[in-house]
């Protein structure tokens, strides 16, 4: 995975399943940027939170 931002080769790559969903939470360790997809697609953090707010 290449970072978005500065297309750094060295990120963290999360898998995490909020109630039905698989999410993917990835973190450059060059610039620190910060992102969540989604079945491929980038998915903001207010879907994320919301997903892991559901029960």
């Amino acid at each position: 995975m290449n970072c978005p931002e500065c297309k750094g080769h060295d990120c963290i790559h999360i898998e995490i399943r909020l109630t039905e969903e698989m999410v993917q939470f990835y973190s450059c360790r060059k610039c620190e940027a910060k992102w969540w997809e989604n079945e491929g697609g980038p998915v903001a953090l207010e879907q994320v939170l919301g997903l892991a707010g559901r029960r």
